[in-house]
């Protein structure tokens, strides 16, 4: 099967050969969740790294598939630099290694046109290229509401892999595939404890509204408002990791 690319890139780009393949293909699809991403094989040659543009560390494939004028500038001038291939909805020529993403093979494949992340249509291209296992570091879709939706289309193709024989491997920090609870058997996980999620929650939001009204006037200084940011920053770190602990994963600094 041969791809569309950039004419700068190659005339034709089929499906990659693996220079490090032993016994079977193996590909990690990495994210920027910290709960995981450290745990991710950077260094086992055996393993492709497939991640989106901000990761700096090993990469064999990078993915764009956020619509062009999401991509920020930084992203834009990085991808003209790069030597790996660059998989996209849209092909440009100012980036000469990006390779146009098979969507009509891979929607036949998967039976289904319902890609609500980055991470679900790079897992699809890893099914469709018939990996022997996929694993996913530094992916939880967990923090905010869009991401929900977003969690349970990527269980779809996590479904489909382990149906079609692929071993899919989620590292044991991860919430993915756990939870709190099973349904008539126990009761969900609240968050009893030293602290709350709804103080957490009020707390943001009275932070949120200093921050507003620093910001209509100016006069009471940049030091102020740094502080303000500085907490909140805190405040999120600490709430992103209750929800992570909540929903099944490894609270951080736990084991």
């Amino acid at each position: 099967m041969t791809f569309k690319t950039s004419r700068a890139f190659s005339t034709e780009h089929n499906l990659p050969e693996n220079p490090v393949r032993l016994s079977s293909r193996k590909i990690a699809i990495v994210g920027s969740a910290t709960a995981s991403l450290s745990s991710a094989p950077w260094e086992d040659r055996s393993w492709e790294i497939w991640a989106l543009g901000y990761e700096r560390r090993r990469v064999d494939r990078y993915f764009e598939l956020h619509p062009d004028h999401t991509v920020k500038p930084e992203l834009r001038d990085y991808y003209k630099d790069i030597k790996q291939p660059l998989y996209v909805h849209q092909v440009r020529d100012d980036w000469p290694t990006c390779v146009l993403y098979p969507k009509d093979e891979i929607e036949a494949l998967v039976l289904t046109n319902e890609f609500r992340s980055s991470p679900a249509w790079m897992m699809a291209l890893a099914i469709f290229e018939k990996a022997d296992e996929i694993g996913l570091w530094g992916i939880e879709l967990l923090c905010e509401s869009e991401y929900e939706s977003q969690r349970q289309n990527l269980y779809y193709f996590i479904g489909l892999a382990r149906g079609l024989g692929i071993n899919v491997h989620i590292p044991p920090q991860s919430s993915l595939l756990k939870a709190n609870f099973q349904y008539g058997i126990s009761e969900p996980a609240t968050d009893e404890g030293p602290i709350k999620l709804e103080y957490i929650e009020k707390r943001l939001a009275y932070l949120d509204n200093i921050e507003r009204k620093i910001h209509a006037d100016m006069d009471k200084g940049n030091e102020t408002l740094l502080k303000i940011f500085g907490a909140r920053q805190e405040l999120l770190v600490v709430r992103d990791g209750l929800r992570h602990y909540l929903r099944g994963g490894i609270a951080p600094g736990g084991k």
